[in-house]
């Protein structure tokens, strides 16, 4: 939201404003590889058919995670000018959660982090 508005001499344009976001991803695939697929040469590829489902045992195994996030930012910035002088100021907070649940291990990741930011800056207008 933006409001302009004079403290006696100084014009202000004041900016406000949130932001969320929030994502869900589900993932349930089957990784794997079989060392007797050949690599892809990209200068010179040569289809060939192998069977996609071959699998060796050591290096496949099931994939199932469940990732969750979610972020709220919350911002204010007042832009302040007297005659050519322009004076900027803001800060931001900032809110984001996530979660990862390893459904094959049965395992979950959290991780909680907050934090503040901000900008100044003074310019003048020739």
């Amino acid at each position: 939201m933006q409001s302009k508005f004079a403290t006696g001499d100084i014009d202000h344009t004041l900016l406000t404003g949130v932001d969320f976001m929030r994502m869900r991803n589900d993932i349930n695939a089957w990784f794997g590889y079989d060392d007797s697929v050949p690599l892809l040469n990209l200068y010179n590829p040569v289809n060939t058919d192998f069977d996609f489902n071959a699998k060796d045992p050591a290096n496949s195994g099931p994939y199932r995670i469940l990732n969750k996030q979610k972020q709220t930012g919350v911002y204010v910035q007042d832009q302040a000018q007297w005659d050519k002088v322009l004076v900027t100021l803001g800060g931001r907070y900032d809110w984001a959660d996530q979660e990862s649940l390893n459904r094959v291990a049965g395992t979950t990741d959290k991780r909680d982090d907050k934090q503040f930011t901000w900008r100044g800056g003074v310019n003048y207008l020739f």
